[in-house]
C-alpha cells in the first residue's frame, strides 16, 4: 500500500511546477532525466495528462526558480504553482503555462498557408512559378508554426538527451521541404513535395488541438472545479463584512455566501436557506435545498440564497482540496506496465531513424528506384511513426478515469491499483463502519402487563431517561420513540449509570431502569424476548416492575445485499471478518446474504491479517481485497492485494489505502472494481492500438505506399483515437 502524504510545506523541499508544451510521454522523460542530472534535485515526478510536475530538492543546493529555469531551457514552458492558494506563479516575460500543448496562433498560420500549398501541388504543380510560391508559403510554417518542434528537437540532440516526437516532425519536415528545393531549385523539376513539409506540420498541431481540447474537458470536471473556486471571500466580523483572501479563510470565521457563487471552504450554515448543487462532491446534479444546520462542501454551488456560515476548516483544507492533492499524486505515480511502455518509447525513436535509413537504402540501392522516390519513403517512415500512441495509452485513460472517479467519491492512490482491481476474485469486508451504519435501530418491543403505565407512557418514559446517554443503544431508542410522535418530556432526577451495564433515574416521579438483564432483573417465570438470539437485547422496568424488552439490531449500510449479491454475480467470493460476536455477525451476514461458511467473528485485527494470508496460501491464483474503515483494519489491509478504504471528509487524508471511498459506502466499492476493470479494457485496447498501428502502417511506408502527408495525418489519428477511447471513461 502506498501512503499519500496530503500536508506539504515550505520546508519539505517540494517544488510543484505546471508545464506547458510537453507533446509525448518521451518529454516528460527528458525532463525528468535533465532534472535528475541536476544537483540538488532529489526525485521528480511528472504527471504528463496534467501537465504539472512534483520536485524534491535540497534548497540549500538548488532553488526553485532555478528549477523552473532548467525546465524552460528545454524549449517547455514552466512556472511554479503556490502550494498554499494552488495558484501559478508567472515570471516576467512568461505567459501563464495552460498545459496547452500547441499555440493558437502557430496552427492557424500553419493551416492557413497549408491549403493553397496542397491546392497548387495537387493541381497546378505544372504551372511555371508553382513550386516558386509553394516554396515561400511553405517558409512560415516550416520556421515559425514549426519552430516549437525544431527547438525541442535541437536542444534533445545537444544535451544528449532521450530524442521525442519532435525529432521526428522536425526530421520530417525538414526533409520534405530541402529535397523539393534541392528537386526545383537544382534540377529544374516540377515533381516537388512542398506539400508534404507544410502538412506534416499542419496536421500535427491540428491534431494536437484536437486532442487536448477533449483532454481539456476532462480537466473541466475536478480541475474546473478547483479552478472555478472563488479566490476572494466576505467573512463577518464585530458585525462589518470585510473581502479577504479564500485562503486566509481560519476554521470559525462566519461567512457570506452570496447567491451564484461557489462555496469557498467546507462549512456549516447558521442562516439561510436556499437550493444548493452539490455535485462536485455528492455527484448528484439536481440542487439540494439547505437551511441552518446543513454543512456545505468547497466546490458547492449556492443558487438563490444568502447564506451565513461557519467555516469548518482553514484556507484550502477543504475536501475537496484534499481529493485534488490526492488525484494529483495518484497521477503523478507510474504503473509498471506504464514503465515498460516508456521504456519502449525511449528506443522508439532512433530506432524509427534507423528504420528510415534501412528504407532509403533498399530503395534507392537494392530496388533500384530514384533518389527521391526513396527518400520521401524513408520520410513517410519518419512521419507515420507514432510513440505518442504507446506513451498516452495508459496515463490518458487513467487520468480520464481517475477523474471521474474523484467525481463520484472514489479515489485511485495509485496506477497499479488499476492491475490488482482488475484480478480481483475475493473481497473481504470488516462489518461495523463498512456493512454497517456503526448504529442501532429498535427492530421490536414486548410490553408487559406487569408495568404500571401505558405502552405510549413506558415508551416516553423510557425516552426521557435515554435522551441523556450517547450510547448506541440509548439513541436507537429516542429515535424510535420519536417515529413514533411521542415526546420524551418527563423531569427526569436522580440520574446515576451503572458501570456499563446500564442508567437509572427518577421519571416524573416513577423510578426507570433500563439496561441489559444484570441490571433489570426480571421476575422468575417472566419471559424476558421472543427470541433472545436476535440482535441486543434491552430490558426496561418502572418501579422495579418488568416494563418493556427491546430488540435492536445493526443498520445496515443502505444497499448492502444488493451490492454483494452484485459482486457474487461478478464471480467475487465475499467474507465477512469481525471483531463482534458470533450473533451479531451471523445476522449481519444473512442480512447481507453472506453464507455463513464465509463468515468469522470474534477476530482481532492480526487474526483477520493470518486469514487473509491463509486464504492467499490455500488457492495461490486468489486474488483478494479488503474493505474496511482504514483504522483498526490497517494489518488486514495490508496482507491483502488491495486495499479499499470507506474514509469520510474528516478522515480521508488519513488513510493508506490503493482505493479510497468518500462516500457512496458499498455502491461506490462495487462501482470501483467496475471502473478499474473497465479502465483496465481500455487501456488494454490502447495499447494493442498503438502497436497494431506502428507494425501495420511502419512497413507500409517503407514499402513506399504512404506519402508523407498521409502519414502525418495517420499519426495523428492514433493519438485521437487513443485519447478519445480514454475519454469512455468519462462515465462509470
Amino acid at each position: 500500500m502506498n501512503k499519500i502524504d496530503i500536508v506539504e510545506n515550505d520546508q519539505t523541499g517540494i517544488v510543484k511546477i505546471k508545464i506547458k508544451g510537453m507533446s509525448c510521454v518521451n518529454c516528460s522523460n527528458s525532463i525528468e532525466t535533465y532534472l535528475k542530472s541536476s544537483k540538488g534535485v532529489e526525485s521528480v515526478e511528472i504527471n504528463f495528462s496534467g501537465g504539472t510536475a512534483r520536485v524534491k530538492i535540497d534548497k540549500n543546493l538548488i532553488s526553485d526558480v532555478k528549477i523552473v529555469e532548467l525546465i524552460n531551457s528545454l524549449g517547455f514552458q514552466a512556472e511554479l504553482i503556490d502550494s498554499g492558494s494552488g495558484a501559478r506563479q508567472a515570471f516576467p516575460g512568461q505567459s501563464p503555462a495552460s498545459g496547452d500543448t500547441f499555440d493558437k496562433a502557430r496552427l492557424v498560420t500553419a493551416v492557413v498557408l497549408a491549403i493553397p500549398v496542397f491546392v497548387l501541388n495537387m493541381f497546378f504543380c505544372h504551372l511555371k512559378y508553382a513550386p516558386v510560391v509553394m516554396s515561400v508559403l511553405t517558409l512560415p510554417i516550416l520556421f515559425y508554426s514549426g519552430a516549437t518542434f525544431h527547438k525541442k528537437a535541437f536542444i534533445t540532440l545537444k544535451k544528449r538527451l532521450p530524442l521525442t516526437m519532435d525529432a521526428l516532425i522536425s526530421a520530417s519536415s525538414f526533409s520534405s521541404y530541402f529535397l523539393s528545393v534541392f528537386l526545383y531549385y537544382f534540377k529544374g523539376s516540377h515533381e516537388v513535395y512542398f506539400d508534404s513539409a507544410a502538412s506534416i506540420i499542419a496536421i500535427i498541431l491540428a491534431g494536437r488541438a484536437v486532442e487536448e481540447k477533449m483532454r481539456g474537458r476532462s480537466r473541466q470536471s475536478l480541475g474546473g472545479i478547483i479552478e472555478g473556486m472563488p479566490s476572494e471571500c466576505v467573512i463577518e466580523k464585530d458585525g462589518r463584512q470585510t473581502e479577504i483572501s479564500a485562503a486566509d479563510i481560519a476554521a470559525g470565521d462566519t461567512l457570506i455566501i452570496k447567491p451564484n457563487q461557489r462555496v469557498p471552504v467546507d462549512c456549516v450554515i447558521l442562516s439561510g436557506e436556499g437550493f444548493v448543487e452539490k455535485s462536485a462532491i455528492t455527484g448528484e446534479s439536481a440542487p439540494v435545498f439547505c437551511a441552518a444546520g446543513d454543512r456545505l462542501w468547497a466546490g458547492s454551488r449556492n443558487y438563490d440564497a444568502i447564506f451565513r456560515a461557519e467555516a469548518l476548516v482553514k484556507g484550502r483544507a477543504s475536501y475537496i482540496n484534499q481529493i485534488e492533492n490526492m488525484l494529483n499524486q495518484a497521477l503523478m505515480k507510474k504503473a509498471e506496465i506504464q514503465k515498460t511502455a516508456d521504456f519502449i518509447a525511449s528506443y522508439f525513436v532512433p530506432a524509427v531513424f534507423g528504420l528510415a535509413l534501412l528504407t532509403f537504402a533498399a530503395q534507392h540501392l537494392w530496388l533500384l528506384k530514384s533518389f527521391e522516390i526513396s527518400m520521401m519513403a524513408a520520410i513517410s517512415v519518419i512521419a507515420i511513426a507514432c510513440p505518442c500512441a504507446l506513451g498516452l495509452a495508459l496515463p490518458t485513460a487513467f487520468y480520464f478515469g481517475a477523474n471521474t472517479a474523484a467525481l463520484n467519491g472514489i479515489i485511485f492512490c495509485d496506477p497499479d491499483s488499476l492491475h490488482a482491481i482488475n484480478k480481483i476474485n475475493a473481497i473481504v469486508f470488516d462489518k461495523t463502519g463498512t456493512l454497517t451504519q456503526n448504529k442501532l435501530c429498535v427492530k421490536k418491543v414486548r410490553f408487559y402487563d406487569q408495568s404500571p403505565v401505558s405502552e405510549s407512557e413506558t415508551l416516553k418514559l423510557i425516552a426521557s431517561l435515554e435522551k441523556y446517554s450517547d450510547h448506541p443503544i440509548a439513541r436507537a431508542v429516542v429515535d424510535y420513540v420519536n417515529s413514533l410522535s411521542l415526546k420524551a418530556d418527563c423531569q427526569v432526577a436522580d440520574y446515576l449509570t451503572h458501570g456499563g451495564s446500564g442508567i437509572s433515574a427518577v421519571c416524573c416521579g416513577k423510578k426507570v431502569t433500563a439496561g441489559n438483564s444484570a441490571l433489570v432483573k426480571f421476575p422468575a417465570g417472566v419471559a424476558v424476548s421472543d427470541n433472545a438470539a436476535a440482535g441486543v437485547v434491552f430490558y426496561a422496568s418502572i418501579d422495579d416492575k418488568p416494563a418493556a424488552v427491546f430488540q435492536l439490531e445493526e443498520v445496515l449500510t443502505d444497499g448492502a445485499a444488493e451490492f454483494i449479491e452484485q459482486l457474487k454475480r461478478a464471480g467475487i467470493e465475499v467474507y465477512l471478518l469481525t471483531g463482534d460476536g458470533e450473533k451479531n455477525a451471523l445476522l449481519t451476514g444473512a442480512a447481507c446474504g453472506i453464507d455463513a461458511a464465509y463468515i468469522r467473528h470474534t477476530m482481532k485485527p492480526d487474526e483477520k491479517a493470518s486469514f487473509i494470508k491463509r486464504l492467499k496460501e490455500k488457492n495461490p491464483r486468489m486474488n483478494i481485497a479488503m474493505a474496511g474503515d482504514g483504522i483498526n483494519d490497517a494489518l488486514a489491509m495490508a496482507s491483502a492485494d488491495i486495499a479499499i478504504a470507506m474514509a469520510d471528509a474528516t478522515n480521508i487524508a488519513k488513510s493508506a489505502a490503493n482505493i479510497i471511498l468518500s462516500g457512496g459506502g458499498l455502491k461506490n466499492a462495487v462501482k470501483a472494481i467496475e471502473l478499474g476493470r473497465k479502465m483496465r479494457r481500455i487501456i488494454m485496447q490502447n495499447f494493442f492500438w498503438a502497436f497494431f498501428y506502428n507494425v501495420i502502417l511502419i512497413p507500409s511506408a517503407m514499402a513506399g505506399s504512404l506519402n508523407p502527408m498521409q502519414a502525418a495525418l495517420a499519426m495523428a489519428a492514433s493519438s485521437i483515437f487513443v485519447v478519445l477511447n480514454s475519454a469512455r471513461l468519462k462515465k462509470i
